[in-house]
């Protein structure tokens, strides 16, 4: 049985596993060693606090520290290693050992009679617990990346049983419940939520005072998707916040808060690709509608595509070890993740240049479309790609990784904004004649500005010239 009553939280998608600087909780289990936790430090004032109680019987009982120079991934973790072999490594300096007994008086170690009314101790046959409450300070000493563990090589019975409270300061301060470069994940997450904010009165204010998006079929179809693809974006932003504001007042990590934020980022994600796909196909832009058919392919398309994205990261999510990899990018089963943006952009790339081959006088703004949104499909797969070669960014990996993504996603919501207000809302759309598939071709911009004429006069006839009627002014188009 792992950790029962409290599991360390992660982060979903081209993220670091994040995690807070206090771990508490109870620990049964039949193992004698047992990872906790890591962190990383960007102060030479660490400080570690801890408060553990276990039986007696189960002594003695051990807090390991390590830092990077063991390499978790080969010795801590290896199945091969003995409990003995993994409480080695610390004797030639790699870390802190505290032995969590009375026998030291500096561990803050005292025996006491067991409670009557605990009925996790009760069943041990033992009348007395050790109680340790203190604290060291920790020189990380250019060590960044430190790790946590419980052990019980040499005890009386096997295994271990403890509750533990333990807490890691990354100096003093504001932020000293962050892990190096947490911090700038708070601030950025606030910032951008406030221009997400502004982003969206915007919108609002684009649905108020433009007749194109509101009249005479109500709102857009692509513009509520758009809606909710931002309005999933800002609950993302929103849930982010309250996570590390957590984090920030008591060290401890709401995994609660972080799923249902990557939840809210994945589905505004999923939503997104969709408008894109549909805008590159000429929806409102060479065309008016689709028919059923066509609705319906793409529907069923975006929804399997959607299926297995989801699929691929429940799967990284389940198998992820965090004790053997300090990001989750490092982790090979996440390469899954980026492939699936890869194929999200060449499903892009070939409705695009279908529309692009198709409709002569949108090639233009189709070469420029392509060229923008491809950045925000390829823009996080190739900086994962760049950040996972350069050693030098191993703390910032997750702040630069986080801010790329927060950019991209703001500057591609904003491109959508500046195609409705040149594309949609302009008198003349780049294409009005037939498409392929038999419908009008006629844009929503050219709808919105005859909402005064007639059906007989808006429809093209036997190549015949096709005259706009607006209330204000009258043109004639070829």
């Amino acid at each position: 049985m792992h950790i029962s009553t409290v599991r360390l939280s992660i982060c979903v998608l081209i993220l670091k596993f994040c995690q807070g600087m206090t771990v508490k909780g109870t620990l049964k289990t039949d193992k004698d060693w047992v990872y906790l936790m890591k962190f990383s430090f960007d102060s030479e004032d660490a400080v570690v606090r801890y408060k553990f109680e276990y039986p007696t019987v189960y002594g003695v009982q051990n807090l390991l520290l390590y830092n990077k120079k063991t390499r978790p991934d080969t010795i801590l973790v290896s199945s091969e290693k003995s409990c003995a072999q993994r409480e080695a490594i610390l004797t030639g300096g790699a870390g802190l050992f505290i032995n969590l007994t009375d026998q030291y008086p500096w561990t803050g170690c005292t025996r006491e009679t067991i409670d009557e009314s605990d009925q996790l101790y009760k069943s041990t046959d033992d009348g007395e617990i050790f109680h340790c409450e203190g604290g060291r300070s920790l020189r990380p000493g250019g060590e960044p990346w430190w790790y946590a563990a419980l052990s019980n090589c040499y005890g009386n019975k096997a295994g271990l049983l403890i509750r533990y409270d333990l807490s890691i300061l990354n100096g003093e301060g504001e932020f000293k419940h962050f892990s190096a470069g947490q911090s700038h994940l708070w601030k950025m997450a606030v910032g951008f939520l406030v221009l997400f904010i502004i982003l969206a009165v915007i919108s609002i204010a684009m649905v108020v005072t433009m007749e194109t998006l509101v009249k005479p079929w109500k709102i857009n179809r692509t513009y509520l998707i758009y809606a909710v693809s931002l309005g999933c974006y800002m609950l993302y932003l929103t849930f982010l916040c309250a996570y590390y504001d957590n984090i920030k007042r008591s060290g401890i990590a709401t995994e609660g808060l972080m799923v249902t934020a990557r939840l809210f980022q994945h589905a505004s994600y999923a939503v997104f690709v969709l408008l894109l796909i549909l805008l590159s196909r000429g929806y409102k832009i060479t065309r008016y509608e689709f028919d059923r058919v066509h609705w319906l392919q793409y529907g069923v398309s975006s929804a399997i595509y959607t299926a297995i994205y989801f699929s691929v990261l429940l799967y990284v999510i389940a198998t992820f070890d965090k004790e053997v990899y300090l990001y989750i990018l490092d982790y090979p089963g996440s390469d899954g993740i980026l492939i699936m943006r890869v194929i999200a952009w060449v499903w892009f790339f070939v409705v695009t240049i279908i529309t692009f081959c198709q409709h002569v006088k949108t090639r233009l703004f189709y070469f420029f479309y392509f060229v923008l949104y491809s950045g925000w499909f390829l823009g996080v797969p190739l900086f994962v790609w760049i950040c996972r070669h350069t050693a030098t960014l191993e703390l910032t990996r997750e702040s630069l990784v986080i801010g790329v993504d927060h950019t991209l996603n703001l500057l591609a919501m904003i491109l959508y904004l500046t195609i409705v207000v040149f594309v949609f809302e302009r008198k003349e759309t780049p294409d009005k004649f037939n498409s392929p598939e038999g419908m009008t071709g006629l844009g929503v911009a050219e709808m919105a500005a005859c909402d005064t004429a007639t059906t007989s006069q808006l429809l093209p006839q036997n190549d015949q010239l096709v005259t706009a009627i607006s209330p204000s002014r009258r043109k004639t188009r070829v």
